[in-house]
């Protein structure tokens, strides 16, 4: 697979050769829970407005808000500053729908991500953030948008040879397809074992050091 990173390198005029080496997720403490219900989604990020868009992900929601489970509930959680979210969630009605706190123990963020029925991001910019694979490592599929390197794991258009359906990608800035994946994605049948089988086979310890022991030994026989 070739990474968004290593074409920006080759636009750079960094002919050099590469390899792509995914982001290691702890399987073992990012594990499949029964998810909640009524159901909650679940943000976590910097909470940086000015990469992640959270009021853009408040106000998509809220568009869709009448389409989408009775009682459904967005938590935002982040090592930011939540009262601007909060301001936002209240400006539009929806203090009784979405959560806005800071930062919690890693332990929690599996606890929390592993009973969601989903995962959202609506960023302007990422590389591939590890929240994607650590929610795909407890079962959990993802919405996200088609920045940096997510579309490298997170197709747009997922073909039937790129694993299991965990969840949609969509233009940054594009609140209307923002709703209507997120209503598709918590509408799909999934199949929480063979998304983690996807992290664990992509981002696990042993698949991240695999992937480095080949480059290694490349290097040497080189």
């Amino acid at each position: 697979m070739l990474g968004t990173l290593r074409f920006c390198l080759l636009d750079f005029g960094i002919h050099a050769n590469q390899t792509t080496v995914s982001n290691v997720v702890n399987t073992e403490l990012f594990s499949i829970r029964e998810t909640t219900s009524p159901p909650r989604l679940l943000h976590i990020s910097s909470l940086m407005d000015d990469q992640k868009n959270i009021t853009g992900l408040i106000r998509a929601f809220a568009a869709c808000l009448d389409q989408l489970p009775p009682a459904i509930h967005l938590d935002i959680i982040g090592d930011g500053d939540p009262a601007p979210h909060a301001m936002t969630a209240a400006s539009l009605g929806l203090e009784h729908r979405v959560s806005c706190s800071g930062e919690i123990p890693l332990n929690e963020v599996a606890e929390r991500m592993g009973r969601a029925s989903a995962v959202l991001l609506f960023s302007r910019y990422e590389n591939f953030p590890c929240v994607i694979p650590e929610a795909w490592s407890t079962g959990t599929p993802v919405v996200a948008t088609d920045v940096g390197g997510i579309a490298e794991h997170l197709p747009k258009f997922q073909a039937a040879d790129s694993g299991p359906f965990r969840g949609s990608c969509v233009p940054s800035e594009d609140e209307a397809r923002f709703g209507r994946a997120l209503l598709e994605t918590l509408t799909e049948p999934l199949d929480q074992l063979a998304i983690r089988s996807y992290a664990e086979q992509h981002f696990s310890v042993a698949a991240v050091a695999t992937a480095y022991l080949q480059v290694y030994k490349e290097l040497i026989d080189g």
